[in-house]
């Protein structure tokens, strides 16, 4: 699993060009302004090249950053050092995370909980990030709703081409409900040539009551879910892209 992601950290900057980071920021600052009490730990759980987790450390949060790929954190590493942001990085499955570091804060965005391929790992996850906060700590993570994972990337095809880097990726149905396989052909400029790599992913989302039975199971009790980076949207798994559920411990 953490080979999975090695060549693929070179260019998931550019496949995440358009990804909007700043609304994650804002959807954290907003969750937090209506929370009693400061936050001042925060832990972001399959963080990348931690571009949202240098943006809160930017804005005077402490940060952990946590991904199981370290050419991924590589990357983050040398993002913090340039922007002289003081951030430790952790290489851990976040579905069996040890820390001794408790946290007022867990993250887990850019749906990294789809990448979790079992309701068991699932499960296992949310323990773990219960375990990990403070009494009355905040997770929030968010999912891929079945709509957008049914009718929005099955048969979906992007591509990018540039004069360093160049993809191709396939989105196709899975062999389980409400999954998407991520076939990604990659070709890195290296010298005079350009090298080939093929990688494939999978995605898997459930119901929104699967996940608040899980959530609940682990401790949590859930505040709200809405859709689409906009607090005002109830959520929706049939009109939204992108759902997000706020818990406390």
């Amino acid at each position: 699993m953490a080979d999975a992601y090695g060549r693929f950290a070179e260019v998931y900057d550019d496949l995440m060009s358009d990804a909007p980071y700043e609304e994650w920021v804002s959807i954290t600052e907003g969750v937090l302004s209506r929370k009693e009490g400061s936050t001042k730990d925060v832990i972001d759980l399959g963080c990348g090249t931690g571009e949202i987790t240098l943006q809160l450390a930017k804005k005077g949060f402490t940060m952990t950053g946590v991904d199981l790929s370290e050419a991924m954190l590589t990357i983050a590493q040398q993002k913090a050092t340039k922007a002289r942001q003081s951030i430790q990085w952790v290489a851990q499955d976040i579905t069996a995370i040890n820390l001794e570091e408790s946290h007022d804060l867990a993250i887990s965005y850019c749906d990294v909980v789809n990448y979790l391929g079992t309701s068991e790992q699932i499960q296992s996850f949310f323990a773990r990030v219960y375990e990990l906060l403070r009494p009355g700590g905040t997770f929030i993570f968010d999912s891929h709703s079945i709509s957008y994972v049914d009718e929005f990337l099955v048969g979906e095809t992007f591509g990018f081409v540039s004069d360093e880097t160049s993809y191709i990726w396939f989105c196709e149905e899975g062999e389980k409900p409400h999954q998407v396989v991520h076939d990604l052909t990659f070709f890195l400029k290296e010298n005079h040539h350009y090298t080939r790599v093929d990688e494939q992913h999978v995605q898997q989302t459930h119901p929104i009551e699967s996940y608040r039975d899980w959530l609940v199971r682990a401790g949590f009790s859930v505040e709200e879910i809405f859709g689409d980076f906009d607090y005002t949207r109830e959520a929706d798994e049939t009109e939204q892209d992108r759902l997000f559920f706020v818990c406390h411990k």
